[in-house]
């Protein structure tokens, strides 16, 4: 049985744990699934994040393309004509802050150019640069220049002969006058606090008209990113690297999400992309910190416990299992127990005897060893009932009992065959003296038993013998051999065959 309950155990113990390693690898294969999905949603924004930023860049590249091909169309600059437009395309494109117009100054451009100033009311053409110095228009040295008129919102006096190579951003990002290029500044910051970038296109001369302009947007910076990303969800940062000069950064932002400290950071997913804006190599970056709060923790706690749930229920099994099992065990022994054993004496029965002395004598047979068998009968028991009451003859037949067992073997066989009749199975008894000493062991025993309520001269036994070697390997001629030794012993006990009982 032990061996059975081992097993059992062990049973659950393989089937608990290995159902708590799948249940586990099930909850493991959900996170590192969610986090796969995580990254796959990520990347997905992340290429519309890139598509809205070329979009949007093309959406201005247009813008800026439409507003030179209106100059182009044009013999002279008519800035009511070029503000009336330009108003209309901020309204259509509200991340436009201001439209440009600059013209370059060249020698035969100078009086084209004085004329615009002496129509907006300039009496004494000047160029201003940015650090406030004035150099006078006529001067040699002004040429070349490229001073610039606001067009939208409303030009005034103070701008229209900035000179625009004395500002540091947009004298390192001024296109060609002979080409028609694209060109980008830096980052710029805005009075009312926003970041804005300066796109620029050079109009050269045409046929009929002599004088290189340079249109201008100053857009936000903000229409580079959409709206999850101006929320703070991510890290952006988009570089530019032009054909010529150093890369800088066009846009950045950094994730405004407060990490709480107990989300504990998974791990880190970022995605690049470039993006080709005319001779420029545009590197678009997102990232993102992946925690615990990205996962769905609502699915996540009712995967575990269900896992624990799953668990619980095969322990509480296991334990209803286990105790049927204990009880089924316990109800075997008992049916065992009342089947071979007898109740009062806790001797095997006549039953169990039988059985088990036909495999020791046909072990000893095929051994040609020696096996004793004594048959012990109470001497005068049904007086001890009689007269003391069946109480007192119980306690006889247990005090019996004890004294068998205490001057046997542990191997020996001793068994209750039913009333006051005793048999035992001795095995390895190698000649006839063993057998004597053996039968006065068993005699002695019996006459010194104590028992209250009985006097002690009234116990006795008388035992008969049958020994293989003599009388052969079979039970039932044994134990007649050892019946009619015990009644021999018995008539001597009485004196006359009459009395024997």
């Amino acid at each position: 049985m032990k061996n059975k309950f081992a097993r059992l155990h062990l049973l659950y113990f393989l089937l608990i744990a290995g159902t708590a390693v799948f249940l586990c690898g099930m909850v493991v294969f959900y996170i590192h699934w969610s986090l796969w999905n995580i990254d796959d949603e990520f990347k997905v924004d992340a290429s519309s994040a890139r598509n809205h930023i070329r979009d949007q860049l093309a959406q201005n590249e247009t813008v800026l393309i439409g507003l030179g091909s209106f100059l182009k169309g044009r013999d002279s600059l008519d800035i009511a004509a070029v503000d009336a437009y330009t108003s209309v395309m901020m309204q259509r494109f509200p991340h436009i802050s201001m439209f440009q117009i600059a013209q370059y100054i060249h020698p035969q451009s100078a009086s084209s150019y004085k004329q615009i100033l002496h129509q907006q009311g300039v009496t004494s053409p000047t160029l201003y640069q940015f650090g406030g110095n004035k150099i006078p228009l006529d001067s040699p040295n002004s040429l070349g220049k490229l001073p610039v008129i606001f067009v939208s919102p409303a030009a005034s006096k103070a701008v229209l002969s900035l000179d625009l190579s004395s500002i540091d951003f947009i004298h390192q990002s001024l296109p060609s006058a002979e080409l028609s290029e694209i060109t980008i500044s830096e980052p710029i910051d805005l009075f009312e606090g926003d970041k804005a970038l300066v796109m620029m296109q050079s109009i050269p001369p045409t046929q009929t008209r002599s004088e290189s302009y340079v249109s201008l947007l100053l857009v936000k910076q903000n229409m580079l990113f959409l709206k999850q990303n101006i929320h703070g969800k991510w890290d952006v940062s988009i570089k530019v690297t032009p054909p010529h000069g150093k890369e800088f950064i066009m846009g950045s932002l950094a994730s405004q999400v407060v990490e709480n400290p107990n989300s504990y950071f998974l791990h880190r997913v970022s995605v690049a992309d470039n993006i080709q804006f005319a001779r420029y190599k545009i590197t678009v970056q997102l990232s993102k910190n992946v925690s615990w709060l990205d996962i769905n923790l609502w699915k996540l706690s009712l995967l575990i416990i269900l896992v624990l749930m799953i668990l619980a229920t095969l322990c509480i099994v296991y334990w209803m299992h286990f105790s049927l099992e204990v009880k089924r065990d316990k109800h075997q022994k008992l049916l065992f127990r009342q089947a071979n054993y007898d109740s009062l004496t806790k001797l095997p029965n006549r039953f169990y005897f039988e059985d088990a002395a036909q495999r020791i004598l046909a072990n000893a047979e095929r051994q040609e060893s020696g096996v004793l068998l004594l048959f012990v009968d109470l001497n005068g028991f049904k007086a001890i009932n009689d007269k003391c009451g069946h109480a007192a003859g119980d306690k006889v037949l247990k005090e019996v009992a004890r004294a068998l067992k205490s001057v046997l073997r542990q191997s020996d066989l001793a068994a209750r065959l039913g009333g006051d009749e005793f048999a035992i199975l001795i095995e390895d008894i190698q000649s006839l003296t063993a057998v004597l000493n053996m039968m006065e062991k068993i005699r002695l025993a019996l006459s010194s038993l104590l028992v209250d309520g009985v006097p002690t001269q009234q116990i006795s036994g008388s035992v008969g013998f049958a020994y293989t070697r003599q009388h052969g390997y079979s039970l039932q001629n044994l134990l007649k051999v050892a019946d009619n030794s015990m009644y021999g012993e018995k008539k001597y006990h009485y004196g006359n065959c009459h009395d024997v009982t």
